[in-house]
């Protein structure tokens, strides 16, 4: 039998985060799985054009609620259990009320999602997102009662140092107060490297900080850290292949399915590190479960396949870019889906002049002169900027080991092991690419499953119009050669 929906029934939890792909599918989840749990608070940034329900709505209205909708009573469920809090964690006290806060005291859980994930973010607004932030949560946390804290880090906050990376804290080298006034001098996103000791980035060492914390006051809270690596599109829910951004390694993935991008500078020989959403969700949902059996301390789990299911930088390349995406292309795709991954990098910069720069002028040319707006010497701009920042991740490996995770997921009844499921051992990657491929396609692209056939032909008119043109060029080559040497 299930332990872990009965342990939410008639419970109430907070959500900060809600808004991004991480929580709209724990929402979704606990909604689904959970059908008896009390109250889903959300905390939600106002905008200026939007208050918090406004945003709420919009939640309501993503894709991944689509089942919901579908359901007959399903809006009036969705706004009976999730109800939008106003609060920011930049601002003291989260920008909590006090009439919210006394709503939100009697909180089970509190999942921890808001971030700024940013690479190139300021160290100073870094800290004060991810570090200051988390602080003000816990502050929440043993002002409404010390529920069980479900902080959602990063695998990279480890990534400092290359190698094996267990379920433990790895101390920062300087303490947040000096790295603080080094933001405070210094508002870079580099500053004094010293300082970041190895940290290619603001975002990753502010995570190492804000765990680093947690375990300092994990004496007074039951505190869990879940470190997910890449995350990724869905394995099974809300649907196969889910996705609501381009971000992370989808952006490159999507960029290789459209055609506009052939070569790409890394290592195809290390390991690579993808974690689908809902797998690391669901783990996140077991976790507080496994937690409020304990009034305080601290667990960490690597929600990561490197360790213990890996797959090779080349198997991406191989099968997922060019062997997938020919299988289910982009019906808008502007040439056919084809990337090389390369280690050195002046090849790239050398084939790149022919296979990228000269490509997307050209194109851009022909879109002008058809009344359409150019596109591609912008994208390639966005894209050469985007793969800078996560240079050190395409050179670097890891090898994060998950055994805390795999322990939990053991200790499950079968039901909660099939209803949360994320045992990463059996993840199968064909599969998965597959639908990694489709769901980009349908979800991000809004291309119909009833445009592939057109699209196969598509790409097929378009490598016989190459080959074509690559025959009448060489061609036209040997008859300047021959013309030279011969008359």
């Amino acid at each position: 039998m299930s332990e872990i929906a009965p342990f939410y029934t008639g419970k109430s939890v907070l959500v900060t985060g809600a808004t991004g792909f991480f929580g709209k599918v724990l929402l979704e989840k606990l909604l689904t799985s959970c059908p008896d749990i009390k109250i889903i608070y959300v905390l939600i940034r106002q905008k200026a054009d939007k208050s918090a329900r406004d945003r709420l709505e919009d939640i309501y209205m993503s894709g991944a609620f689509e089942n919901v909708r579908e359901k007959v009573g399903g809006r009036r469920r969705f706004f009976d259990k999730i109800v939008s809090i106003a609060g920011d964690v930049t601002l003291p006290n989260l920008g909590v009320d006090d009439i919210d806060l006394t709503v939100i005291k009697h909180v089970s859980v509190v999942f921890h999602c808001a971030a700024d994930v940013k690479f190139e973010t300021p160290l100073k607004q870094s800290l004060d997102a991810n570090v200051e932030g988390t602080k003000r949560v816990v502050g929440l946390c043993k002002a409404i009662g010390k529920p069980v804290l479900i902080y959602v880090s990063s695998a990279y906050a480890t990534c400092n140092r290359l190698g094996d990376r267990d379920e433990v804290i790895y101390p920062p080298k300087y303490s947040e107060d000096v790295i603080a006034e080094l933001a405070e001098r210094n508002d870079a996103t580099m500053g004094d490297a010293e300082f970041y000791d190895g940290h290619p980035n603001s975002y990753t060492l502010s995570k190492a900080l804000a765990e680093s914390y947690l375990e300092s006051i994990s004496e007074t809270l039951p505190v869990v850290i879940v470190r997910p690596s890449q995350v990724t599109p869905s394995l099974r829910e809300p649907f196969p292949g889910w996705i609501d951004n381009a971000g992370g390694p989808t952006g490159l993935i999507a960029a290789v399915g459209k055609g506009i991008i052939r070569r790409v500078s890394c290592d195809p020989d290390i390991i690579v590190d993808f974690i689908p959403v809902d797998v690391a969700v669901h783990l996140m949902i077991a976790a507080a479960y496994d937690m409020s059996k304990q009034s305080s301390g601290l667990k960490i789990y690597n929600c990561t396949t490197s360790g213990e299911n890996p797959m090779m930088m080349k198997h991406v390349e191989d099968i997922l870019c060019n062997h997938y995406w020919r299988e289910n292309p982009l019906q808008g795709a502007l040439l056919p889906p084809y990337v090389k991954f390369q280690k050195q990098d002046w090849v790239v910069k050398f084939q790149g002049i022919y296979l990228h720069t000269i490509p997307a002028y050209a194109i851009d040319m022909i879109l002008r002169l058809t009344g359409q707006r150019p596109m591609l010497v912008r994208a390639h701009q966005k894209l050469g900027k985007a793969l800078k920042f996560i240079r050190f991740f395409m050179y670097n490996e890891w090898k994060y080991h998950a055994e805390n995770t795999i322990k939990l997921h053991e200790s499950l009844s079968p039901e909660d092991q099939e209803t949360f499921m994320f045992d990463i051992r059996k993840i199968e990657w064909n599969s998965y690419y597959n639908n990694y491929t489709l769901g980009v396609r349908h979800f991000l692209f809004r291309e119909s499953p009833g445009s592939l056939a057109k699209a196969r032909k598509k790409i097929k008119f378009m490598e016989g119009t190459i080959f074509v043109a690559q025959c009448v060029a060489v061609f036209w080559a040997l008859s300047v050669f021959a013309k030279f040497v011969f008359f």
